[in-house]
């Protein structure tokens, strides 16, 4: 009779510790984050908002540890590379501007891009911080090929367009509240005091 009453109570006790762990990892599945589909990762590719362009990852062929972006037409031909390594162990968020085929790129460690397709190609944008630029005008040229200059506190911040993605994933830096930060092309050059200097937007 004892022995009975033990193998009924290990029964017991077995079936009541699997039928807990099966409740655990249930709960787990269902209360674990799920992918946000608005971001390219190694498994979601994704598609700008025109349809006319993809966006999918490519493990880095120098370093294993990171990933580049890679841009295909609407045929699947591959058309750019982003020239920015994106490192995994940083924070990585990619996805397409809300209503416009422009890619944004926010890393972690390297800052905040964005991708638009010109004439000349896929342009890099780097977004930069109003507070380190204080006091500094953009230098550009207009059709004629003369200089002009724009103060840095007349560009528009970079809240009134970013993603909504990044700015719910990351809203310290992409809210109207605190953003502090505009975006110009990657071979921008600045100068403290310009001459004659033209105080308007191009």
């Amino acid at each position: 009779m004892i022995k009975t009453f033990f193998k009924t109570f290990f029964i017991a006790f077995g079936g009541a510790v699997l039928l807990l762990l099966c409740v655990f990892f249930l709960s787990f599945i269902i209360c674990a984050p799920k992918a946000d589909d608005r971001l390219c990762t190694k498994n979601n590719p994704i598609v700008s908002p025109s349809g006319e362009f993809t966006a999918e990852y490519q493990q880095s062929p120098s370093n294993e540890r990171g990933f580049v972006i890679r841009i295909l037409d609407k045929s699947g031909n591959h058309i750019y590379t982003c020239d920015c390594l994106f490192l995994s162990r940083f924070s990585n968020f990619i996805c397409w501007a809300d209503d416009a085929d422009i890619l944004w790129g926010y890393n972690g460690d390297i800052g905040t891009f964005y991708w638009i397709p010109e004439e000349d190609g896929w342009i890099k944008y780097v977004i930069r911080s109003q507070r380190a630029y204080a006091g500094c005008f953009v230098q550009y040229k207009d059709e004629n090929g003369e200089l002009y200059y724009v103060d840095i506190a007349e560009l528009p911040s970079i809240s009134l367009y970013a993603p909504q993605a990044l700015k719910d994933l990351r809203p310290n830096t992409f809210s109207a509240e605190t953003d502090l930060h505009f975006a110009l092309p990657e071979n921008c050059k600045f100068t403290k005091s310009p001459q004659g200097a033209q105080r308007h937007l191009p």
